[in-house]
C-alpha cells in the first residue's frame, strides 16, 4: 500500500489535524521504540532522541531529492519528513511552538534550497551539547532549542514550496495520505 491507494476528503486539513493524527500514530510507535514523552532534554538520552529524529528528517528529504518516481513520490517523502518533524515537536514538548511555526509560513516559493535546510537541521542538533563521550551532562539551552526548531520548521515549509507544494493545505493533505499508509503498516506489522 502507498499513498496512491489512499483517498482523503479535503475536510479538516489543518495543522491541528496533523498533530492529532501524529499523536494517534505515536501510540503504537512509542510501544515499538520504547520512547516516552516529553523527553528530558537535559540528558544525553533525550538529546540523542532529538538527533535521531533530525537524521530521520534528513533521510526523508534525501529520499525526496533522490526520487526518480515523479512529483507525487517527492511529495510523499516530504510528508514522511513532516511526520518526523511533527513528532519531534511532540516529543520535545514544543507542540504549540510547532503549530505556530507551521501556520506562520505559507510556503513561499524559491526562497530556500537543500543547503539552507541542512543548516537549519544542524542548528537544532548543535544546541544539543550532550555527546556520548562526554562525562558531564550539559543542560539544554531551552530558548536556543525552541528558536532553532522554529527556524527549522519555517525552512522546511519554504523547502516544501520549492518541491512543488502549492500551499500548506496540500502538504497536510499528503501528510494525512501517508498517515493512512502508516496506520496500515502498523496494523500489518510492516
Amino acid at each position: 500500500m502507498n499513498i496512491d491507494d489512499v483517498e482523503i476528503e479535503d475536510g479538516e486539513l489543518t495543522i491541528e489535524s496533523v498533530f492529532a493524527k501524529q499523536h494517534e500514530l505515536m501510540k503504537v510507535y512509542r510501544e515499538i521504540e520504547g520512547r516516552h514523552f516529553p523527553l528530558d532534554l537535559d540528558t544525553r538520552e533525550g538529546q540523542a532522541v532529538v538527533k535521531d529524529f533530525l537524521w530521520r528528517i534528513t533521510e526523508e528529504v534525501g529520499e525526496a531529492l533522490d526520487s526518480s518516481l515523479g512529483a507525487s513520490h517527492v511529495k510523499e517523502e516530504m510528508a514522511d519528513a513532516m511526520h518526523f518533524l511533527v513528532e519531534l515537536c511532540i516529543f520535545t514538548d514544543r507542540e504549540e511552538v510547532g503549530k505556530d511555526a507551521f501556520v506562520s509560513n505559507e510556503l513561499p516559493l524559491g526562497r530556500t534550497n537543500e543547503k539552507t535546510l541542512w543548516v537549519k537541521l544542524a542548528n537544532v542538533g548543535r544546541v544539543c551539547k550532550n555527546k556520548p563521550w562526554k562525562q558531564t551532562q550539559i543542560p539544554l539551552d531551552q530558548q536556543a532549542f525552541t528558536a532553532a526548531l522554529t527556524e527549522l520548521i519555517w525552512e522546511f515549509m519554504e523547502y516544501c514550496g520549492q518541491k512543488g507544494f502549492q500551499n500548506a493545505t496540500e502538504l497536510y493533505f499528503y501528510y494525512h495520505k501517508k498517515a493512512v499508509v502508516n496506520e496500515f503498516r502498523q496494523r500489518s506489522k510492516y
